[in-house]
């Protein structure tokens, strides 16, 4: 298995047909899951017509795929026996779908793919609350996403360590 999470990634997620978890990322196709997870990510299919980056998720099988935005469906989706749910796309697609195609009312903006350039926060309250899990639809439900780039969570936010030890020995740390 493996765990990718909280990513800019530019490039086609080729996966090799394993079971992958991908959470909380902003990608140019996701392609060659088995068994896998797909959940609360921004997607685009951004490469030529005919290829299988020119859809969002290609050959896609035996997935839980939930939560994600879909954008620029391209030749739409190709797999088979996946658990389809709580998306946004251009296309009915899957139970409680959202149906958009106007990106720029659905986020705050600008919309530059694959970049810190871009904010992916919600607009307006479609897909707000609207998760499988109650949170909102895309990368900031679920875990989240940090905008400063910060690893997951488990994280150290502040820290205090005294110089030396008490009088019994003991060294009071205090980590948040």
């Amino acid at each position: 298995g493996i765990l990718i999470n909280q990513c800019y990634l530019r490039n086609p997620v080729n996966c090799g047909n394993n079971n992958t978890k991908i959470t909380n990322c902003i990608c140019h196709s996701i392609i060659n899951v088995n068994a896998g997870v797909i959940d609360h990510n921004v997607v685009f299919a951004m490469f030529s017509p005919r290829s299988a980056w020119y859809y969002p998720l290609y050959n896609v099988n035996n997935a839980t795929i939930s939560n994600n935005i879909l954008l620029n469906w391209g030749d739409g989706f190709s797999g088979s026996n996946c658990q389809v749910a709580n998306n946004i796309s251009p296309v009915t697609w899957g139970e409680n779908y959202i149906n958009t195609s106007d990106w720029n009312e659905l986020f705050v903006g600008p919309v530059n793919g694959a970049s810190i350039f871009s904010n992916y926060h919600l607009k307006s309250t479609t897909g707000q609350g609207a998760g499988s899990d109650g949170t909102d639809i895309g990368i900031y439900g679920g875990t989240g996403f940090s905008d400063a780039a910060l690893a997951p969570i488990p994280r150290i936010i502040s820290k205090s360590i005294p110089e030396q030890t008490d009088a019994s020995g003991k060294l009071k740390i205090q980590v948040t």
